[in-house]
């Protein structure tokens, strides 16, 4: 009986002196086929924005900002965002002419910003493309982009 136990060790070692190196050079051609950890992108809704600048009149708390994109316009005057159908926006500021609209979802390619004074006459208007940069995130996920603001000359 004890010879047979050797026996049975001496077979369980030759298997792993075989299996042992091929797992190993298994193991490695895998590793160069799938890409380890596998990239797992957080569930985030990022938030886009591009800045308005309004040129030539003098930036007073009665100049109201609409933006337009094909999806629908968005105003200060009303204050209420895009439907759910398109982008959604939303207008912050207003300060020294300077306004910043941030997009939950797609960012529009062409945007549309006029700004008018208190009486409602259009002071000026811009039609931009907008060039989206990632500012935030990974390349592999995702993440908030930025635009070159968007300036209206009112001159």
């Amino acid at each position: 009986m004890r010879v047979r136990m050797n026996v049975t060790a001496r077979r369980s070692t030759r298997r792993t002196a075989v299996l042992g190196p091929a797992a190993v050079l298994l193991a490695g051609c895998l590793a160069g086929c799938v890409a380890f950890p596998p990239t797992v992108c957080p569930a985030v809704g990022y938030v886009s924005g591009v800045g308005v600048v309004v040129e030539g009149v003098a930036a007073g708390s009665g100049l109201d900002l609409e933006l337009c994109t094909e999806a629908g316009c968005v105003s200060t005057a009303t204050d209420a965002p895009l439907s759910a159908d398109g982008p959604m926006i939303a207008i912050a500021g207003g300060g020294e002419g300077r306004w910043y609209a941030t997009f939950h979802g797609d960012t529009p390619e062409t945007m549309t910003a006029e700004v008018f004074d208190e009486a409602g006459a259009s002071l000026g208007e811009a039609r931009a493309e907008l060039v989206w940069h990632r500012i935030g995130g990974s390349e592999q996920c995702g993440g908030p982009q930025e635009a070159e603001p968007i300036v209206v000359r009112t001159d």
